[in-house]
């Protein structure tokens, strides 16, 4: 089935700054369509899987296994080739996007923002203000502000280090991440002009 939709992928690690860039890119392109996120087709607290640490268990929240992929793939299907929209162009968001091969297919160009870690930590530890006693079962942990640092250590990076598959897919160019919102903009419009971004593959 051919389309007239363009599906731009934008990924990176937990607190790269993907979210944001691309919110910025459909504002600035003054898209219809709503910007799909992976957030959206995550499949609960209750069905995370369990990881063992060095002091305590934590549900983990940074594999694939926890990605409702067959609605994710049918929503970006649905928005690639059903959609009734003037849009050229459908914006996809999430740091598991490259995970599994079928919705992989979907996405013609894709931008991965590349974070400096103590960047990224930095933007963590400000989100992260109230700590998710769910996310963790051993009592001496319960509370405790050590338990952020830990699950980025032991849960977050590993995990980001597992799933390169935005390495694997030949369309996806890097984008610096290191700056400003408005400076990672900047170097993602360039790589999708320089790399004729917004052709079909």
């Amino acid at each position: 089935m051919t389309s007239n939709k363009f599906v731009l992928a934008i990924s990176g690690s937990t607190c790269s700054g993907k979210t944001t860039l691309a919110k910025m890119l459909h504002k600035l392109l003054k898209l219809e369509l709503p910007m799909i996120s992976q957030d959206s087709f995550w499949c609960g607290i209750d069905k995370v899987p369990l990881t063992k640490t060095k002091r305590g268990v934590y549900k983990n929240c940074e594999c694939p296994e926890n990605i409702l992929w067959k609605p994710f793939y049918d929503c970006i299907y649905d928005y690639k080739f059903k959609k009734k929209s003037s849009d050229p162009l459908v914006l996809v968001e999430g740091f598991l996007l490259f995970e599994e091969p079928k919705v992989t297919q979907l996405y013609d160009r894709a931008l991965y923002i590349q974070t400096p870690m103590d960047l990224a930590w930095k933007r963590r530890v400000q989100r992260n203000i109230d700590i998710p006693t769910d996310y963790f079962f051993e009592k001496d942990l319960v509370g405790k502000k050590e338990w952020l640092r830990e699950y980025w250590e032991e849960i977050i990076i590993p995990e980001s280090q597992k799933n390169i598959g935005h390495k694997r897919f030949k369309n996806c160019h890097i984008v610096d991440g290191s700056g400003t919102p408005e400076h990672t903009l900047k170097h993602a419009l360039s790589a999708l002009i320089m790399n004729k971004g917004l052709e079909k593959k």
